[in-house]
């Protein structure tokens, strides 16, 4: 014990002094030790260009905590978290491969969601899986959420939906739908809807 927390300390100096690459080969050091507290380090230095990005480094750790720490308390967060890194590096590197497991992890973290799982959440779980062109879970999943979404005005949920409708994406055609959700969308100011209403339903009032 007495030479993890030794390594950890070095480790937080090391991050005191913005001296990140330091710190983070200490992490490794604690967090191969089992130290789970530094495999959060890890993933958080790892995944922002301020500290050390390394997006490769930051997925491996959110799999080690995965399969070593999460419970089914916490899982599904940790599964979008994973799902989110994996999408941010297929955008970087457009591997097919990593877009797969993106689309497989986000899933994973809406299956395994609990009842204290945010309306937040699940709404990012569906906007990305849609952004990944996952569309008929996004559907799915953003469609589960609808009358939360409306009731809290997340526009973002209304406004892809919309899109669903509008394109044929992940369910049938349905312009009357589409132009509903766009709507309501819009009157909580979406633009991306209002852009939308005024090209295809030639739309520009939004006055409440």
């Amino acid at each position: 014990m007495c030479e993890l927390n030794d390594i950890v300390k070095k480790a937080a100096t090391s991050a005191f002094v913005e001296d990140y690459p330091s710190a983070c080969h200490y992490y490794e050091m604690a967090a191969l030790k089992g130290d789970m507290k530094s495999v959060h380090k890890l993933v958080t230095y790892y995944s922002k260009e301020k500290y050390n990005l390394d997006l490769e480094k930051a997925i491996f750790w959110l799999n080690e905590y995965l399969n070593r720490y999460a419970n089914a308390t916490n899982r599904s967060k940790y599964e979008h978290q994973l799902g989110a890194k994996y999408k941010e590096y297929y955008f970087s590197t457009h591997s097919e491969e990593a877009r797969g497991k993106a689309v497989f992890w986000l899933n994973q973290a809406f299956e395994h969601r609990t009842e204290q799982t945010k309306t937040k959440i699940i709404l990012s779980i569906g906007e990305q899986l849609y952004g990944l062109g996952d569309y008929e879970n996004a559907y799915v999943i953003l469609y589960s959420i609808l009358p939360l979404c409306m009731e809290k005005s997340y526009h973002r949920c209304m406004t892809i939906l919309g899109k669903c409708y509008l394109f044929g994406r992940g369910v049938k055609k349905n312009p009357g739908k589409a132009f509903e959700l766009l709507q309501i969308a819009a009157k909580s100011n979406s633009r991306q809807a209002k852009s939308l209403l005024s090209k295809f339903f030639k739309v520009g009032d939004f006055d409440e």
